[in-house]
Parts: structure tokens; sequence; C-alpha cells
């Protein structure tokens, strides 16, 4: 399905020209009705809107959904977490203390960081939120996604956050591999699970939170 999928350009090309796309031609590709969908992050939200509606010419629009499930022993709707940045004091700063305050100031108040959601679309830090405290500006498909991501039971784990180095960019390089058909896909995970085990056994893998309510 995947294939078939990239075959027809699902994704805002042909295999032959796929992996040197850009985001911008598939936001405008799904604008235009070229592109069906394509799969993505919540940081679409700061980057899709200049591609739909008035201010771009036309009177498209766009919703997300959660990833549909492609095993049938894992539930639809998986909601992966990948948080993929951090917040940091240069152990060299010259004022810590006033760095930290700035901080606290953008990172720490939630209030704040829906507000910066809301006219931004960048997210926010991750803390629970309800219904009541999103701005009235806020766009309703934002804080549905960060209403049912707090909600949520199903999530998954992406490689960048939870995977060690080397696996991780064994995973996104050979994958390249398998969808051009010069690896099969039993050799990539055989593969994967051999440099894993190394980096398991040598400590390397991040902590993984346990799924809600274990």
């Amino acid at each position: 399905m995947l294939k078939a999928w990239f075959d027809k350009g699902w994704f805002g090309g042909s295999t032959d020209r796929y992996f040197t796309n850009k985001f911008a031609n598939v936001y405008g590709g799904l604008a235009k009705g070229e592109v069906a969908l394509m799969f993505n992050g919540s940081w679409t939200f700061s980057e899709i809107a200049p591609y739909f509606g008035k201010e771009a010419g036309n009177d498209a629009t766009w919703d997300w959904a959660p990833l549909p499930s492609m095993n049938s022993g894992v539930a639809a709707g998986v909601q992966p977490l990948s948080v993929g940045g951090a917040y940091s004091i240069n152990k060299d700063c010259r004022h810590p203390d006033q760095a930290a305050a700035v901080l606290d100031y953008f990172a720490g108040d939630p209030d704040r960081q829906l507000a910066s959601l809301a006219a931004t679309g960048v997210a926010p830090s991750p803390v629970k939120v309800a219904e009541k405290d999103f701005p009235a500006d806020v766009d309703p498909r934002v804080k549905r996604q960060y209403l049912q991501l707090s909600a949520g039971e199903n999530f998954g784990y992406t490689t960048w956050t939870f995977w060690p180095p080397k696996s991780d960019t064994y995973i996104y390089e050979q994958v390249e591999k398998v969808l051009t058909g010069q690896l099969s896909p039993q050799d990539y995970c055989a593969g994967l699970d051999k440099l894993f085990q190394e980096e398991l056994q040598a400590g390397k893998r991040p902590p993984v939170p346990a799924p809600r309510g274990a």
C-alpha cells in the first residue's frame, strides 16, 4: 500500500523525485487537490496556513486525523510522542539566573504557552490542558489535537525521541532502500535489531515512559 501511495505521487511526488521534495510543494499540492494526504507532526500547524484560504488565493481547507493502524495488533488513532527539542542554558552563560527567568517566562506559564499556540501554531510545552484553558482565537483544529493528546491513552514513540542515536540514523537512512526495493523489510528489521541490541547493552537507549495506566 505504501508503495502505491509513492508511485501515484500521493505524498507530493513519484518515487523518482520524492526524496528531494520539499514541504512547500506538498502543502501547495494539498491546497490544489493534487496531493491526497501527508504524514506529518503537529509542527504542521505552524507551517500550513499560508497555503490555504483567502490569503493564499484559494478556497481550500485542511484538517487532520490520527494515524491509521497498519498492524492488526495496534489500535487505530496512535498519537506519537515526538518532542524533539529542549531549552537549555549554556554552562558558560554569564547570566544564568536571568536566562532561567526568561525560560520560565515563556515555558512555565500554560496561559502564555497557549496564547503563543493560538498566535503562531507552535507547540506548547508538554503540559496537560483543558478546553477552558484555550484562548478564544485558537484554531479549533489545533485545539482539538492538544485536547486529544491530553486525554489520550494510545501513544507511540518516534525514532528521534526514543531510539539510541545509531539506531535512529539507521532507521531513516536505510528505510529509503526499503521504499525503493533495494533492501527487503526482513533484512531492514534484522539490521536494526542487531544495531539496537548493541546500543541497548551499552546503555545508549533513552528512557521510555510507561504507557498510561501501566
